[in-house]
């Protein structure tokens, strides 16, 4: 009765993040909505205008047959119309440095404060509420709405279409939580938590990227499920590097993500001569290129291991994270609920390479966990002095081998990567939707 039912339904896909936007953000909304459309009768995605203005990638929507966008003027339209050179659909660590900037970050995470200034807005969300509100009322079809945070603007829609048409099912997809303790995004957090709670009071279900982001959300309302990221697998590229090589392909924030601990375990095995230079490869690769140099100019025995990528396509971020032999991630943990999962963490498995992750915080037991279960890589905490002789220890062994001739990447089993295919990911999200019925 549930399958053949969802089959007819209709759902209504409201999110900001979507291709042909340039942003990691599009990634997992994309690779759900590819999903809905083979799952649901009806599939309407719902997103900004501002794909006409915000930097793009190429992607196949021939999918998609009804994909409407909705009116927006927000702080993005303004910047871009202002600053059309901008490549960037996020803007580098060194503009966010100016303490107004950091308080409209603030204010874009922040209720009520986004309907004028966040991602979204006030006019995208009244349009986007007006144009969902006329399929739900021309479709005879079960109906679910589905929208996806970041911003806050898609969730209020979502909330404002349930009090008025309460038969419909409401389904938020977090990637990550509204607030962060470490980071302290919001304003009046006491304000947010209380206005978070009231709206998601009436939402079916949440599904989150990973537990940690869950039990945030759990605070919230209880109807939470971690629907972690799928993997698409690509080949491995290492055997075309002459150098031992090191990337990583993201952004900075803060000193949260901070690449230090790596540098000092190679500057200790370049000066006890385990490891050369001239044979040693740190690639960046991202927009926060200033404040990379900044970590970088504090380990000059490396400097001539340091390569910075200035083009920022993702299908070129991609190309060197499989021509890498380590691809690093760095990340931060605020409590022991888990942790969240980066998306990029999926690009990386995706490449086929190992792993190297640094965690300032607590442990990460998400992302420990599913590095040891793949066997792919370890997560190394700072302020742990076990951790910089364990992490030298592994580079040693990464080095030695590749060195020696005898690197072989790390084998994931077949059935490992067909769990965690984007295409396995749907039977156990159809399963999901079908118990909303």
């Amino acid at each position: 009765m549930g399958e053949s039912e969802i089959k007819n339904s209709t759902c209504i896909f409201i999110s900001y993040y979507f291709p042909p936007i340039k942003s990691v953000g599009v990634i997992r909304n994309f690779h759900l909505a590819q999903i809905f459309h083979r799952i649901f009768s009806d599939l309407y995605i719902l997103t900004t205008s501002n794909q006409k203005i915000l930097p793009k990638e190429e992607s196949d929507l021939s999918s998609f047959k009804s994909i409407e966008l909705i009116n927006t003027i927000d702080y993005r339209t303004i910047i871009q119309r202002f600053y059309s050179k901008n490549k960037n659909t996020h803007y580098p660590e060194s503009v966010k440095q100016n303490k107004l900037i950091q308080w409209i970050i603030k204010a874009n995470e922040s209720l009520p404060f986004n309907l004028l200034v966040g991602e979204g807005g006030l006019l995208y969300l009244i349009d986007g509420y007006r144009k969902a509100k006329k399929i739900i009322k021309r479709t005879r079809a079960k109906t679910f709405v589905i929208t996806s945070f970041r911003p806050t603007a898609n969730v209020l829609i979502g909330f404002l279409l349930k009090i008025n048409y309460p038969n419909i099912i409401w389904i938020n997809s977090f990637q990550d939580a509204p607030y962060d303790s470490i980071r302290k995004n919001t304003i009046i957090p006491r304000l947010q938590n209380h206005l978070w709670r009231k709206m998601l009071k009436h939402s079916n279900l949440n599904i989150t990227t990973s537990h940690g982001v869950k039990k945030s959300i759990d605070s919230l309302n209880n109807e939470t499920i971690t629907f972690e990221n799928g993997v698409d697998f690509r080949e491995n590229l290492t055997h075309s590097s002459e150098k031992f090589t090191i990337s990583y392909t993201g952004s900075l924030y803060h000193d949260l993500r901070d690449p230090s601990l790596l540098f000092e375990a190679l500057t200790h095995l370049v000066l006890s001569k385990k490891i050369e230079v001239s044979k040693l490869k740190i690639i960046y690769m991202g927009k926060d290129i200033a404040k990379w140099k900044s970590f970088c100019d504090t380990y000059p025995l490396l400097f001539n291991a340091f390569y910075i990528e200035n083009i920022s396509e993702r299908n070129h971020s991609l190309e060197i994270q499989q021509k890498s032999h380590i691809n690093l991630m760095l990340t931060w943990s605020e409590d022991s609920q888990g942790g969240t999962i980066p998306a990029k963490l999926y690009e990386y498995i995706g490449s086929g390479n190992y792993i190297i992750s640094l965690v300032k915080g607590i442990e990460n037991s998400d992302l420990s966990y599913l590095l040891k279960t793949l066997q792919i890589g370890s997560v190394y905490q700072y302020g742990k002095t076990e951790d910089l002789e364990k992490l030298k220890r592994e580079l040693m062994k990464l080095y030695t081998l590749w060195i020696n001739g005898t690197y072989e990447p790390p084998h994931i089993p077949s059935h490992l990567k067909d769990k965690l295919s984007w295409d396995n990911k749907q039977s156990n999200l159809s399963k999901l939707l079908e118990d909303l019925l």
